[in-house]
């Protein structure tokens, strides 16, 4: 199987469970595309202001970094996982209904289509903000969709990810006090979404 991850806003390939999870991935064998998407430095964002809009973090400069991953390694294979952190699982349906990508599975941790009042990410996230998705064609191409987030997560309203789980059809899992799950509410390590990950090796 391939997985394919994917980091969030202002992220990097090397925070939180994401090493985690690659390490795990290709201890049993599997292999597993970590890259690193454009990204801004959160302060420097801050210092320019509310306006600001990046033109370094958006769906064109991160859709034209995935278009090079998919021509040069996901294009040909039809065993594939992809897993999403926070922004990326909207990306991560860009991505599939744009290129038509058929998925074994999805996995949306942290999940949103819109962040409300949060415009320190608005700036770097804003371009990405979509609701109107072709829904039907999406669950006919994933063919297994799983949403994970945390019951008192800062940035993400529950109402988000139990969207986000209802519009594609994902079984869903609600992580007591699991925050943002990511590094600082305590998931440096995530077994439960490796186990997630078990069901298609």
């Amino acid at each position: 199987m391939l997985f394919v991850l994917f980091h969030g806003s202002y992220g990097n390939n090397q925070e939180n469970w994401l090493p985690y999870l690659k390490n795990q991935l290709e201890k049993l064998g599997q292999e597993v595309i970590l890259e690193q998407y454009p990204v801004e430095d959160y302060d420097a964002v801050v210092a320019k202001g509310k306006t600001y809009k990046s033109p370094v973090q958006n769906i064109d400069t991160w859709t034209k970094k995935f278009s090079e991953i998919y021509e040069s390694k996901i294009k040909k294979r039809s065993d594939i996982v992809f897993i999403g952190h926070s922004l990326a699982p909207v990306f991560i349906l860009e991505m599939v209904e744009k290129f038509l990508i058929p998925l074994q599975a999805a996995i949306f941790v942290s999940p949103f289509f819109v962040l409300h009042n949060l415009w320190k990410f608005d700036a770097v996230n804003g371009s990405f903000y979509r609701k109107n998705f072709d829904f039907e064609t999406l669950k006919q191409l994933i063919g297994k969709s799983y949403v994970l987030y945390g019951d008192n997560d800062p940035y993400v309203p529950a109402e988000q990810p139990k969207e986000f789980a209802e519009k594609l059809g994902s079984e869903i899992f609600a992580i007591k006090n699991g925050g943002h799950l990511n590094k600082s509410a305590g998931f440096a390590k995530f077994p439960q979404l490796l186990e997630i990950c078990k069901k298609f090796i």
